[in-house]
Formats: C-alpha cells, sequence, structure tokens
C-alpha cells in the first residue's frame, strides 16, 4: 500500500521544475514542511534547497519561471527564495530586478524578499547596492520595502528612507518595519532621532503608531533606560493624533510614559498638561485607558499642581471640556464602579475655584460630583458642594438627577432602593444641617421615583 501511494505521489507531482515548485512549495502543507526525529520537531527545507540549486543553474530556466515565482504565494515560497538568494550569481539578480522593474502588476513580495535575505547573507554589499536601487525606482518602491521587512536596514537605506519621506514619495508606513528591528540592525542615535523628528513634522494617518513603537524599541524595550532624549520623548508623548489607531501601540505609550517619568519627576505636570491639550476624547473603555493610567497617576501624586491645569482647561477649552468632564467623573455600573480623576484632587481648592464665578463654574463641576456622602476623601467634595451650593432650589433638585443616573441591572426600583439605602445612612451619620435637609428631600424624591418604576415593571410584568 506504501509503495503505491508514494507512486501516486510522483504522478501527482509531476517531472519538470515547476510542477515540483508547486508540489513542494506551493501547495505544500505545514505537516509536510516538518520531520519528527527522536520526539522533537524540526523544520526540513531540503525540497527548497534542492528546487534553489536547479534554479540557481540554468539563468534561463530561471527567467522562464519567474513570472509565476514573483507573483505566486504560499507559506514556503520565501524558504525558496532565500535558497535562491543564497546562490544567486549577480545575472540572476538583474534578471530578477529587469522583471519587477519592467511595472508588471501582481508581484508581491513572498519570494523576491526571500531571495533579498538569502542575497544578504553571502554578499551585503550587492544586497544593499540592489535595495538602493529598488527604493530610487517608483515602481519598485513598495518591494523594496517588503524586503527590508525580511532582510533588515542599514543607516545607508535608512537614509534614502528619510529623503523620500521628506520629499512624500512614501508615507510613515515604510518606517513601520523598522519599529521591530533593533535587534538586527544597529541605528545611530543620531539618525534615530531624525527619522523621529521627521515623523512629528509630516503627520499622517498612522505616524504616531510608529513614532510611539520605534522609541519603545529603541530606548525602552530592553528595560528600563534613562538614556533617551528628554524632549524628543516628551513630544513623541504628547503629540497623539485622533486620527490614528492606538490599540496595537498605548501599552508601548505606557512603558514610555513610565519610564520618562521615573527619570524627570518634575515634568509629570507638563506631560499631563501635554496630554489633555492634544487630546479631544479620554475614556477608561477604549485604547487611551493606557494614556488615563498615566494620567491618573499624576493626578495621585501631584493633586494641587495638576487642579490648577485642569481648572484652566476647564475654563479655556469650552468646547473640549467633555474630554475632561469624562475623565473627572466616575464612570461604570454601579458594581464595578471607575472613581474619576476628581477623587484624587483637592477639594477645598475646588470649591474656591467655582466661588470666583459660580454662574460659569458651578455645573461643570456638578457633572463630575462623586455620587456619595461618605465620611471619606471621595465623599468630601459633594458634602462641601451641598453646603456651600445647594440651598439654590434649583441646584439642589439637579443634584438629584446626577446621584441618580448610572449604570445597573436588574429592576429600576431595585437600583433605586438601594440608592435610598444609602441616602438613609448618611442622613444618620452626617450632622450637618444643610446637608441633612438636601438628603431629606433627596429621599422623597427617590420614594417617587421608586413607587413609578415598581407600577412600571409591574405593567410590563
Amino acid at each position: 500500500i506504501l509503495a503505491r501511494v508514494r507512486q501516486l505521489d510522483k504522478v501527482l507531482t509531476g517531472t519538470s521544475l515547476w510542477e515540483r515548485t508547486e508540489r513542494y512549495i506551493l501547495h505544500s502543507t505545514w505537516q509536510e514542511g516538518h520531520v519528527f526525529h527522536g520526539g522533537k520537531r524540526r523544520e526540513s527545507n531540503l525540497s527548497s534547497k534542492h528546487l534553489a540549486g536547479e534554479y540557481m543553474r540554468d539563468v534561463t530556466a530561471f527567467s522562464e519561471h519567474l513570472p509565476k515565482l514573483v507573483r505566486a504565494s504560499g507559506y514556503r515560497l520565501p524558504e525558496l527564495g532565500v535558497e535562491c538568494g543564497k546562490l544567486a550569481e549577480s545575472k540572476f539578480d538583474e534578471e530578477l530586478l529587469r522583471h519587477i522593474e519592467s511595472g508588471h502588476t501582481g508581484i508581491n513580495g513572498f519570494f523576491v524578499s526571500g531571495y533579498f535575505s538569502g542575497l544578504r547573507s553571502q554578499d551585503e554589499k550587492r544586497w544593499e547596492t540592489l535595495l538602493h536601487r529598488l527604493l530610487q525606482n517608483r515602481v519598485t518602491r513598495k518591494i523594496a520595502i517588503d524586503c527590508m521587512w525580511h532582510s533588515g536596514f542599514t543607516e545607508s537605506l535608512l537614509r534614502d528612507m528619510l529623503i523620500l519621506l521628506k520629499e512624500e514619495k512614501i508615507d510613515s508606513t515604510a518606517f513601520a518595519v523598522f519599529a521591530f528591528k533593533q535587534d538586527r540592525d544597529t541605528i545611530s542615535d543620531h539618525l534615530f532621532q531624525e527619522i523621529i523628528v521627521t515623523l512629528l513634522r509630516r503627520p499622517d494617518q498612522t505616524s504616531a503608531n510608529v513614532r510611539i513603537q520605534s522609541v519603545y524599541d529603541y530606548y525602552f524595550a530592553q528595560g528600563s533606560s534613562d538614556d533617551f532624549p528628554e524632549e524628543l520623548v516628551f513630544e513623541v508623548l504628547t503629540t497623539l493624533s485622533e486620527t490614528d489607531d492606538y490599540i496595537s501601540t498605548m501599552s508601548a505609550w505606557k512603558e514610555i510614559a513610565k519610564g520618562f517619568m521615573k527619570k524627570h519627576p518634575t515634568r509629570s505636570a507638563d506631560l499631563l498638561n501635554g496630554i489633555l491639550r492634544n487630546r479631544r476624547r479620554l475614556s477608561r473603555y477604549d485604547h487611551t485607558a493606557h494614556v488615563l493610567e498615566i494620567v491618573d497617576e499624576i493626578v495621585i501624586a501631584h493633586p494641587r499642581e495638576t487642579w490648577k491645569t485642569i481648572s484652566e482647561l476647564l475654563v479655556s477649552e469650552s468646547e473640549n471640556r467633555y474630554k475632561l468632564i469624562d475623565w473627572l467623573g466616575d464612570t461604570g455600573f454601579e458594581d464595578s464602579l471607575k472613581r474619576g480623576a476628581i477623587n484624587h484632587m483637592p477639594a477645598e481648592d475646588i470649591i474656591d475655584w467655582i466661588q470666583a464665578d459660580v454662574d460659569g463654574r458651578r455645573g461643570l463641576i456638578q457633572e463630575v460630583l462623586p455620587k456619595t456622602l461618605n465620611e471619606n476623601a471621595d465623599g468630601r467634595l459633594t458634602r462641601l458642594f451641598i453646603e456651600e451650593f445647594c440651598d439654590d432650589d434649583h441646584v439642589a433638585s439637579s443634584l438629584f438627577g446626577h446621584f441618580y443616573t448610572g449604570g445597573w441591572s436588574g429592576p429600576e426600583s431595585d437600583y433605586l432602593s438601594r440608592k435610598r439605602d444609602a441616602a438613609r445612612q448618611w442622613l444618620s451619620e452626617i450632622p450637618s444641617v444643610k446637608i441633612q435637609l438636601w438628603l431629606g428631600k433627596y429621599i422623597d424624591y427617590l420614594n417617587g421615583r421608586i413607587e413609578v418604576a415598581k407600577i412600571r415593571e409591574e405593567r410590563e410584568f
């Protein structure tokens, strides 16, 4: 049976060079590409080596099959390219470049990038010269960058790319590959900084991601670093575009920020100011949550200094103030509440700030008041607010609505009953006459809401 299976395999494989390439390279399975010896798995590249030897013996055969090799795909095709590149003479290089420079469509990087990886291992100068040539040709520029993804960079190649970036002939995505190559290529700090500065001055849809990942890899990936350019890293941390998708790089951003604050603790307030002025939206529920972790740390460590920054932003950027309100106030469900930054700020300073312009500022703070009167730091601001401003019936009643809002699960009447239980507890603990008067009205408000909710729930049931 085994002999018949092998005979069938020979019939299906064919005998020509391209038929065997299809069988062993393009249509090979992962299992066929690995052999097991002594219980251990290792990759087998015998087929690719043998086929590469045949291709590299005859430039005519190589040229004949080149249109298919550079358009095909398959997980073993880069491997064949590597083996060909290791054996290639310069005449094969010219044949390959002639074809991809002709402008034919459909060419991809599977075989070509492998070829250049193999070529670098046998002749780095030749490899670099050919990549310079491909970079200067608009038709082959993308292929050149794909090849560098697999075979790496040199400073000379990066300088060519930097010129193209400045001339707007490539965009920031060309440098995305560089972010993951620090372990293979030594790039001078001067050149690296020049690249980051250029990406800062010529922003596009992905430049912030590229900057963040590159700075992390270059200065911070090997552990804590205190050897980085202060102002450049500060600018990378604070120049955050609203259009970039940061999901993949925000954890790197957080590590950079930690390293920056460790080395420059006195600049924490500057960092917070820069972040808040450059971001229109901050949320604890998306990728910017990493940013808020750092911002919260700064607030906790420097409450008075950060409140000064926040208070200035609240009055000076009226159209963007809601990004701050979302962050300052508590969010989430009652059983998984995320505490807002206002909890960490000095309550007396906040009240004094409101007093300076009650009509313009009271409403801003009312929206972010902690929904508690507990005898701890969380409840202090709200208690002071009631003492100072809830003589006004309109303010007092609007605060009822603020306490009511939130997320919960289960019947609304149960949620409101839990609110009422908390209010009754505060009423028994807090001696302030003003707060007791407000709590009495708040409990009456909840009683009415509970009755309405129960009637609605009974009808819906």
